[in-house]
């Protein structure tokens, strides 16, 4: 049983990465979850630097969730919430502060980060 997430700016092959993993033989039984930013687009969300402290907290849900599966591998992890929350223009240092630090309690449930 493992957690793994891949963590990286946008194109990189992340999704690629994890959609070849879970063709293999030793990643039968793993829930395969890839990016969501599309959907979350179309619901409203902003992305990136113009996202939300709101729109963050939905993706750091994303993220909490996945966590909560005993076998998961994710192209987004918690770093890269964390990582557009540091660079959204809109939310100010304080929640940014409070935002990381509440993240980085989730870093160690991974097994795997790339």
């Amino acid at each position: 049983m493992a957690k793994i997430g891949l963590t990286g700016t946008v194109s990189v092959g992340k999704t690629t990465l994890v959609n070849a993993l879970k063709e293999l033989e030793q990643f039968k039984g793993y829930e395969i979850a890839t990016e969501r930013s599309k959907y979350l687009r179309d619901q409203g969300i902003a992305l990136n630097i113009d996202s939300t402290l709101k729109g963050q907290i939905v993706f750091a849900a994303e993220r909490a969730l996945e966590l909560m599966k005993p076998n998961i591998i994710t192209d987004r992890t918690i770093y890269d919430v964390i990582a557009f929350t540091l660079s959204a223009k809109s939310i100010n240092k304080f929640e940014k502060r409070h935002f990381f630090d509440l993240m980085l309690d989730l870093r160690n449930e991974y097994d795997v980060v790339m």
